[in-house]
């Protein structure tokens, strides 16, 4: 029994000798992969170069100005960006809106200067009249003191008297088409280019008027040609 207990002891010595053995691996082991994870960190910062000493270090193509300079510049700009951006689009559109005004103020007056010249070559009205037409209702006004023909057959009879027959009043289509194809018959006799005619249900449908202010102008042109016409001419302008 004795032997048996000094054996058990025995044993018991080698199991406790191993399991500190053990304990001082794990230690180990524990400490190698600390100074590994330390020897790793200290790599990844020596390869790395801090900002402040990046721009210190490195020549700027702005003039001298640092990296951190250029940084800055450049958050600013991208903060202002969106705001610069919704400045260029509303002066855009303050352009644009400009543009559409100036151009219906010149039609505008397109069309009250030509109303007035018929006007004052046919004395039937003041030319001052058609001056003071709104620019929202010139473009009626033109259209519906044309539409039936007879002021436009008067204006051709007055820069050269029995140019076309005289023009009968009428609210039918057939008699103010009738009256509108005699004018442009008439301002192809005086000169007239055909091509410059318009479309004689242009006018009268009222569809297009754009083309009859053309062929006020080309019978205007070929009204200072004409023999004993001393009338008034229509002054042209940039978009005739």
């Amino acid at each position: 029994e004795a032997e048996l207990a000094k054996q058990r002891e025995a044993e018991l010595a080698k199991q406790r000798e191993a399991e500190l053995a053990r304990q001082r691996e794990v230690e180990l082991a524990k400490q190698r992969e600390v100074e590994v994870a330390k020897q790793q960190q200290e790599a990844v910062k020596s390869s790395q170069v801090s900002p402040s000493a990046e721009s210190k270090s490195r020549p700027s193509s702005l003039g001298g100005a640092s990296a951190d300079d250029v940084s800055v510049v450049s958050s600013s700009e991208y903060s202002n960006a969106p705001q610069t951006f919704q400045a260029s689009v509303d002066n855009l559109d303050w352009e644009v809106e400009a543009k559409k005004k100036a151009k219906l103020v010149e039609e505008a007056n397109e069309y009250r200067n030509a109303l007035a010249w018929v006007y004052e070559v046919t004395g039937a009205a003041r030319a001052e009249e058609a001056h003071g037409v709104a620019s929202a209702e010139i473009h009626l006004k033109f259209g519906s003191k044309l539409q039936d023909g007879v002021l436009l057959c008067r204006l051709i009879n007055a820069i050269k008297p029995g140019t076309v027959p005289n023009a009968k009043t009428s609210s039918t289509a057939f008699i103010q088409l009738s009256n509108i194809t005699s004018f442009n018959r008439g301002c192809q006799k005086l000169g007239v280019q055909k091509r410059e005619c318009f479309d004689s249900q242009d006018l009268q449908k009222q569809l297009d008027l754009r083309p009859v202010l053309h062929t006020l102008h080309a019978l205007s042109r070929v009204a200072k040609t004409i023999p004993n016409y001393r009338g008034p001419l229509l002054n042209p302008t940039a978009s005739i």
